[in-house]
């Protein structure tokens, strides 16, 4: 079995949980970000505030019933 890195690891406990999106700022540690785009159907999703991204989300879970 292939060594994983510690973002690889992330990118696998969030399928696990079945999150289908991450919401973050650009700039911030979202180093994972490469790993979803290249390995997983992840989707990031960047917003140029935090309270963008936690309104963002809230909006999303209600809308889909999925956390």
């Amino acid at each position: 079995m292939a060594k994983l890195t510690p973002w690889q690891m992330v990118v696998e406990a969030l399928k696990a949980e079945g999150i289908d999106r991450v919401f973050g700022l650009p700039g911030n540690p979202l180093h994972f970000v490469a790993d979803l785009n290249q390995h997983s159907d992840i989707k990031p999703v960047l917003v140029r505030h935090e309270h963008s991204g936690a309104a963002l989300a809230y909006a999303t879970a209600r809308m889909t019933g999925h956390p």
